[in-house]
C-alpha cells in the first residue's frame, strides 16, 4: 500500500483499533471552534452531506466516480462527506465500519483509491445508520460551504492535487518549508477563519501580498465590496461598446424644432 490506500484502510478500520466513542477528522482541516458538546449529539453515527447537498442532486464529479466503480446513486439517499465522521461504541457503529471496509477493499483499485461510494453503499446495505451532522461541524469551504464559514467548528479545506487553492498552497508551502514554527502557520492556527474568507477572493496574487492581506484589516472590506467590484468590471468589458453607441447616435442626431 502507498501512503493514499494507507491511510484510507486506518480510516475505514479505525473501530476495531480504538474502543470508546470518537470524532474522526482529516488531516486537511482547522478547527475553528470549541467541539465541547460533541457528546450531546444524539445519534450513533453522523456525517455532514457531502459538498453541503442535502437534496437529491450530486456534483458531476461524485456521479462519474461512482460509476467508474460499476455502481450508481439512488435518488433521495444521502451522500456523505467522511472528512468528519462521529462515531459512538455502539453495535451498529461497528457494523457500518465492517461493512464499509469490506465494501472499500472490493472498490480499491491502483487507480482509485476513494473510501466514501463504500461509505455510501455501507449506509445503503445496513438500512442507514448514519446521520445528518449540522454542517458546521465539517464546513467545506470549496465545495458549499461558504455559508457555514461563519459558525463553522472545523473547517475542512481539501489537501487533493485537484484542488489548489491559496488556501492550500500557503498553508502547505508554508509547513513544508518551516515546519509549525512558521509564524504565518502560527497566525493561521490562531485564527483559521482569515484564511477561510480568502477563499472567497482569486485575485491574491503574490504569496507575500497574500499572507500580508490575510491578516490585515482591510480583508473584510475587500470581500464587502468584491461582488460589486466584478459587478462594474463586467458592465465595463461587455456593455461599453453597445452604450457608446448608442451616445454617439443621439449626439450625432438632428435636433428637433
Amino acid at each position: 500500500y502507498d501512503n493514499k490506500k494507507r491511510s484510507r484502510y486506518l480510516k475505514t478500520t479505525l473501530r476495531e483499533h480504538l474502543s470508546g466513542d470518537f470524532l474522526y477528522i482529516d488531516c486537511d482541516t482547522l478547527i475553528c471552534a470549541p467541539l465541547t458538546d460533541l457528546d450531546s449529539l444524539d445519534m450513533d453515527l453522523g456525517c455532514v452531506h457531502d459538498g453541503h447537498v442535502h437534496d437529491t442532486r450530486y456534483r458531476d464529479a461524485t456521479v462519474l466516480q461512482f460509476e467508474r466503480l460499476g455502481g450508481h446513486l439512488i435518488p433521495g439517499t444521502p451522500y456523505y462527506n467522511s472528512g468528519v465522521i462521529y462515531v459512538k461504541d455502539s453495535d451498529i457503529s461497528h457494523r457500518l465500519f465492517k461493512e464499509w471496509f469490506r465494501l472499500w477493499s472490493e472498490y480499491v483499485t491502483e487507480e482509485n483509491v476513494v473510501d466514501q461510494p463504500a461509505l455510501y453503499q455501507a449506509n445503503i446495505n445496513l438500512a442507514f445508520p448514519v446521520h445528518e451532522l449540522p454542517d458546521e461541524w465539517n464546513c467545506m469551504i470549496q465545495y458549499g460551504g461558504k455559508p457555514y464559514l461563519h459558525t463553522a467548528r472545523i473547517m475542512h479545506y481539501f489537501s487533493m492535487d485537484n484542488c489548489a487553492t491559496l488556501l492550500r498552497d500557503v498553508l502547505f508551502a508554508s509547513i513544508r518549508k518551516s515546519g509549525f514554527c512558521d509564524n504565518v502557520i502560527d497566525r493561521i492556527c490562531r485564527n483559521p477563519k482569515t484564511i477561510g474568507y480568502a477563499v472567497f477572493s482569486k485575485d491574491l496574487g503574490r504569496r507575500e501580498f497574500a499572507e500580508a492581506f490575510l491578516f490585515s484589516d482591510i480583508l473584510p472590506v475587500y470581500l464587502d465590496i468584491q461582488p460589486l467590484y466584478r459587478f462594474f468590471l463586467f458592465c465595463s468589458k461587455n456593455l461599453y461598446r453597445p452604450l457608446l453607441r448608442i451616445i454617439r447616435f443621439l449626439y450625432k442626431s438632428p435636433k428637433r424644432s
